[in-house]
């Protein structure tokens, strides 16, 4: 298909993800021969369970050996699980705009702590020929913007998403 009629909306539970999700609802409902991609991104395993190169101390709350196995298992699962339950969501309101069943598909991808958010979304766009990506953003009143430490996944996309196209939803 082509790269121009896919679409990748980054969903999560917030308002701001149903706000994207209305957004592109209104924008495509009752078109035809294009697809959405729904993709969330579970976040990274707990420090907890993470596994630690021979001789490093991972601290005394850490789980070991297959018990730590076991715990990322079930953490993995339960992440994929919330996310199915995001994704129903998010296709209801998608087929309420009359998008076909068949021209939704879903993505979950787990975070290692030390990967960048929109080079993974970047790349989930490009590898699924999507050239629209969607994002919901939460508004910041007047000074908490200010003080905001991090910056938000949308202002990065702005920066890095060379030959895209970016719907950013407030």
């Amino acid at each position: 298909m082509d790269r121009r009629k896919g679409i990748l909306i980054a969903i999560d539970d917030s308002e701001a993800s149903k706000r994207a999700l209305a957004y592109v609802a209104r924008m495509m409902g009752g078109r035809k021969d294009f697809h959405i991609r729904l993709f969330h991104v579970l976040a990274p395993l707990p420090r907890r369970l993470a596994d630690f190169p021979v001789g490093e101390d991972p601290g005394p709350t850490s789980v070991r050996g297959g018990e730590a196995k076991d715990a990322r298992a079930l953490w993995v699962t339960q992440g994929e699980k919330a996310a199915q339950a995001v994704f129903a969501r998010a296709k209801a309101i998608l087929r309420r705009a009359r998008i076909p069943a068949h021209a939704l598909e879903t993505e979950v991808v787990t975070l290692d702590t030390d990967q960048d958010l929109a080079a993974i979304i970047l790349k989930a766009a490009r590898t699924s020929r999507c050239g629209t990506i969607v994002v919901g953003r939460e508004s910041f009143a007047g000074l908490r913007k200010l003080f905001q430490r991090h910056v938000h996944v949308a202002d990065e996309l702005i920066q890095k998403a060379r030959g895209l196209a970016l719907w950013v939803v407030e």
